[in-house]
């Protein structure tokens, strides 16, 4: 089981974090340029800082919408996220079906 549901499960699963950008708000450095980005479906945001002048990584962070994160020890592995998406998939199919 996964746990905290499936809440999440199209961004931990199959389909992955569908990233849009938006605006770098957070940023009050002078050593780079920041680049966010921040995924439609979950809230999950990346925020980069990238070097002015050479482009390269200077830093990642993210922030993660609450129940998002899952306790290493308790982890499942990315396989089961998307048996879960694909159980869910075949599920939202067979409602489709039965209410036509």
């Amino acid at each position: 089981m996964i746990p905290g549901g499936y809440q999440f499960n199209d961004c931990r699963g199959m389909l992955r974090h569908s990233w849009h950008e938006t605006d770098s708000t957070w940023f009050e450095g002078s050593d780079g340029t920041p680049f966010t980005i921040r995924c439609e479906r979950c809230d999950t945001e990346r925020r980069d800082v990238l070097g002015t002048n050479t482009g390269d990584l200077v830093s990642r962070h993210y922030i993660y919408p609450t129940g998002y994160r899952i306790d290493p020890a308790a982890r499942p592995k990315i396989v089961d996220f998307r048996l879960a998406w694909l159980d869910d998939q075949i599920a939202s199919m067979k409602a489709r079906r039965s209410n036509k």
